[in-house]
């Protein structure tokens, strides 16, 4: 995992460009092709008037097409990390 001290190198990118950048590496990290079934993001401030619609616009940045469910997680704690899909229902999420 990446940290970063605050306002150091990353400050000039938006919470859609560095979740697109994250979604961009994990898909070509990837050994094989998976089907991406879903994008979930979340953040808890809301830095730009696309901010509502965080995980859309990372899905869309990174590549992915339109047609894929997207949600926006906006929680104040650990909970935000709480897993949406149950397991076998998704390839990729």
């Amino acid at each position: 995992m990446a940290f970063e001290t605050f306002g150091g190198s990353l400050k000039n990118f938006t919470a859609n460009e560095l979740g697109a950048f994250t979604v961009s590496a994990v898909i070509a990290s990837l050994k094989k092709k998976v089907p991406i079934n879903s994008v979930f993001f979340g953040n808890v401030l809301q830095t730009d008037n696309t901010a509502p619609y965080l995980a859309l616009h990372v899905g869309l940045r990174a590549g992915l097409p339109i047609e894929i469910p997207a949600l926006t997680i906006n929680r104040l704690c650990r909970s935000g990390f709480q897993a949406p899909i149950q397991d076998g229902e998704s390839d990729l999420v």
